[in-house]
């Protein structure tokens, strides 16, 4: 069971917050990697009605000032460094930053934020649950759900070498500028994605076989790409344009044309543990 934290401001009590919690349940069929299905919807909307109606109750304001409250936040419980941050895709060009633990939970966060964040209590306090589904269905709706942004670990900027060395003096301007450096997650492992403008540049890192791989793309073009297997004592490196490909194995014996195929290795074996 997740638990979304809801945070109220009331006119009466200046400088107070009151918070109570929204059970739900994200069911086994979902997809983590999918925005937040329907079920989802209809359980945040059921556990929202019982919570905010047993809040309503406890706070121990008059009736006028207890409806007078606003919502000044909502986020998922639990530890932030324990989650990633997404960068969830809302319609025309929004976005929103969340935190969750995958991309299923992150949309139901801001489909609920989007509905009520910055609202007064009394639109939650007044309506049906049918109507608050609505509300939630309708702002996950514009969720990019086929094209979701991948979840970020860190993100800084970066510059050429020459510039930490004092020995820039050769590169123009342009060569001088910075780049951002993102560290994402997509569904086979990390991702370094660099942009520069509109210029973005992606290696991704897998495992495959036992080897660790690192997969470089070029921006706006699929046909090109090379790739960098790694195992114990060998390289292999993979280049291709379109139809053609080229692979060459990097050993102790030199660097050679390969002939038996995409370089593997058994895993190595699992550790001891001390009784």
């Amino acid at each position: 069971m997740d638990k979304l934290k809801f945070e109220l401001e009331y006119a009466a009590m200046p400088g107070v917050t009151v918070a109570f919690s929204v059970p739900f349940y994200l069911y086994g069929h979902q997809n983590p990697y999918s925005a937040a299905d329907g079920h989802a919807v209809a359980s945040i909307a059921e556990g929202l009605v019982a919570a905010a109606a047993a809040t309503e109750r406890s706070v121990p304001l008059q009736p006028k000032d207890a409806g007078n409250a606003k919502v000044a936040s909502i986020s998922l419980e639990g530890e932030t460094f324990d989650m990633l941050r997404f960068e969830v895709q809302l319609s025309g060009d929004r976005t929103m930053n969340v935190f969750a633990p995958d991309y299923a939970r992150a949309t139901a966060l801001a489909a609920v934020k989007q509905a009520f964040e910055g609202r007064q209590f009394a639109d939650i306090l007044d309506v049906s649950e049918e109507d608050l589904a609505s509300a939630i269905q309708s702002s996950l709706a514009q969720c990019a759900a086929s094209s979701h942004r991948m979840p970020v670990y860190c993100e800084f900027q970066v510059s050429d070498w020459r510039i930490a060395e004092e020995a820039a003096d050769d590169l123009t301007e342009e060569q001088r500028q910075p780049m951002s450096f993102s560290l994402v997650r997509n569904a086979y492992g990390p991702e370094a994605v660099i942009k520069r403008g509109a210029d973005e540049y992606s290696v991704a890192i897998e495992i495959d076989e036992g080897a660790v791989v690192a997969r470089a793309y070029v921006p706006d073009d699929d046909n090109l790409m090379a790739d960098v297997r790694i195992a114990k004592g060998s390289l292999q490196v993979g280049m291709s344009a379109g139809d053609e490909s080229e692979t060459y194995d990097v050993g102790e014996n030199g660097i050679a044309r390969s002939v038996d195929g995409k370089l593997k290795q058994d895993a190595p074996p699992a550790p001891t543990l001390a009784a």
